[in-house]
């Protein structure tokens, strides 16, 4: 079987669909399949993923083709691309990954349920279980893969945060601590960091002592610390998906997270602590830094979560569910019909 894996996310390099594309290349890859990844914007800062030529070679030479992520406005390029180009797109062997609750919203769901004859995977068994449309006739849950890159002890006394500085990540609560957390992130959102963030320091976040600007392998941070504090607050949110919670218990941090994060019964970091304010967050920082000096452990539950996303198993699961789509194929969908909807 050869695969394509393609991004149509304008923010490409940042964020965890990035991640995910990586780590299902790795897992499928592993598992002897050959795999090609593409991006329709720029691929900066990557050899292995490829610029799209948009053809209909492209569509033809693949046995299935994964889209991993996606954005309005590029994905309404990339659709009129196809049709000023008359490229027949063979829905039925397309699979879509949903990630979260943006990639279902109204402005995108008329765009989805266009592909009928597609197979739509869902990493997040919370946001499947609020799919209320029952457009999406072909859609399973599969937890996403991960590949540890980590085999030993390196905590430190240090704590960070590598979430981006914006809006629903909560970064303000984190200044008002100043309980010396260190901020990574992969970008800055501007209107964000002068609306919440500058009535802590002159400039915001960029005058905020422990500022370390941006990241992009979690070897960079998070050996020699203790705990991941992670404030993002979303709607219908959660669950193992979180590459940087996967990253950093594969470190054997501690997780300080959001009470207002939506945490369902079969979700995986139940584990975590949660708190809601600047002094909540300060007394969990102080312990997991003194839980690191005494000696203390890592959490127990944290070889199972890692075992739950074993990127060989989980690998094979993607290309048994691959296999079963494909040899249920059904007609193509018509081109015209996709982008009169996508205009709509």
């Amino acid at each position: 079987m050869k695969i394509s894996l393609l991004n149509l996310n304008n923010w490409f390099m940042y964020g965890g669909k990035h991640t995910y594309m990586r780590q299902l290349y790795s897992s499928l890859v592993d598992n002897g399949v050959d795999v090609d990844m593409f991006s329709y914007a720029n691929p900066k800062g990557s050899k292995r993923i490829k610029k799209l030529e948009l053809n209909q070679n492209y569509f033809d030479r693949y046995d299935l083709i994964h889209i991993i992520g996606f954005w309005k406005t590029e994905t309404f390029r990339f659709m009129r691309e196809v049709e000023k180009k008359k490229i027949n797109i063979p829905f039925d062997k397309i699979v879509i990954t949903i990630h979260d609750p943006n990639d279902y919203n109204k402005d995108i769901i008329e765009f989805l349920s266009s592909f009928k004859e597609a197979l739509f995977i869902f990493i997040r068994s919370s946001v499947l279980r609020h799919v209320k449309s029952n457009s999406l006739k072909r859609k399973v849950f599969i937890k996403h893969p991960y590949k540890r890159v980590c085999n030993e002890d390196l905590r430190g006394v240090r704590v960070v945060s590598t979430a981006r500085v914006t809006y629903r990540k909560k970064i303000e609560i984190i200044l008002e601590a100043k309980c010396g957390i260190e901020v990574w992130t992969g970008r800055v959102d501007r209107r964000y960091n002068w609306l919440k963030l500058f009535k802590y320091y002159k400039n915001g976040i960029f005058d905020y002592p422990l500022y370390m600007g941006e990241w992009d392998d979690a070897t960079e941070v998070y050996p020699g610390c203790c705990a991941l504090v992670d404030l993002t607050v979303m709607k219908d949110d959660g669950g193992g998906s979180q590459y940087t919670f996967l990253e950093a218990i594969d470190f054997g941090l501690d997780l300080i997270l959001h009470k207002g994060w939506s945490i369902s019964n079969d979700d995986d970091f139940k584990a975590g602590v949660y708190i809601e304010n600047a002094n909540e967050l300060k007394k969990q920082v102080r312990r997991s830094k003194v839980r690191f000096l005494k000696g203390e452990g890592i959490n127990e539950s944290y070889e199972r979560i890692l075992s739950g996303h074993n990127h060989l198993k989980i690998g094979k699961e993607y290309l048994e569910t691959f296999q079963e789509f494909l040899n249920n194929k059904r007609s193509f969908i018509d081109r015209k019909n996709l982008v009169f909807q996508l205009r709509a």
